[in-house]
């Protein structure tokens, strides 16, 4: 598609650096280095999963350079009492709340996942997604290779991924209201992992957002949905 995908790791996620106490802020201010050190002067982005979080921080704090943004099965601000509890995922629903009130429990946890079995964790992601469109595209995945994204994200050891739950699951430091940029919502209405409310919340809280409900997609749409999604990225719809 002629497409160049950068895909840089977060702070001590895979072989990037752990970065103690940083923030959604300081995430962005990599991306601005990575685009200044590449030539980038303006791009679009994409996040998936818990990374809307930081699709919607490079959408408000690098407004201008940021040209368009794509959201696919993201999440809502998790900072209120109670709201990880809509998550799907049973280990969601425990590490970020305990990222932010015991991250050493939440360490732990995650330390016992990096020794678990691959298709142990297949069968744990069958049992959580509920989905019937996420179960088939998660049955058709080779264990190994549905476990290798956690493995390389704990290379390093837990502390970074620890640190992610806490930056994604807490205050987000500004109001999406205040965001310019156009983004992309893109949601399968068959997601029990984040739930299509998550996405609801946002285009309603966000003039810039355009939701994109998706039927018969759960929430590894971008197996399915991907070139569409980077078609309207990359203004080529």
């Amino acid at each position: 598609m002629g497409v160049r995908l950068i895909a840089p790791d977060r702070p001590g996620i895979g072989l990037s650096d752990f970065q103690p106490g940083c923030t959604l802020r300081d995430w962005t201010a990599d991306v601005e280095h990575l685009a200044d050190s590449l030539g980038l002067e303006r791009f679009p982005i994409l996040g998936w999963s818990s990374g809307g979080v930081y699709v919607w921080a490079c959408a408000f704090w690098l407004r201008g350079r940021v040209i368009r943004a794509a959201s696919c099965a993201g999440m809502a601000p998790l900072d209120r009492p109670g709201a990880a509890a809509r998550l799907g995922l049973i280990a969601d629903r425990l590490l970020f709340p305990l990222s932010r009130r015991a991250p050493v429990l939440a360490e732990l946890l995650l330390w016992v996942a990096k020794h678990r079995s691959a298709e142990s964790l297949k069968r744990e992601l069958l049992r959580d997604v509920g989905s019937a469109a996420d179960q088939s595209i998660v049955a058709a995945i080779p264990a190994e290779v549905l476990a290798a994204p956690l493995m390389e994200a704990l290379r390093p050891g837990v502390r970074g991924v620890v640190q992610d739950y806490r930056v994604t699951g807490g205050p987000w430091g500004f109001d999406v209201a205040g965001v310019e940029t156009p983004v992309e919502l893109w949601h399968g209405l068959e997601d029990r992992l984040a739930p299509v409310q998550q996405a609801v919340e946002l285009a309603r809280s966000a003039p810039c957002a355009n939701l994109r409900e998706l039927a018969g997609c759960g929430h590894f749409l971008l197996h399915t949905q991907l070139d569409a999604v980077l078609r309207n990225l990359t203004g080529a719809a």
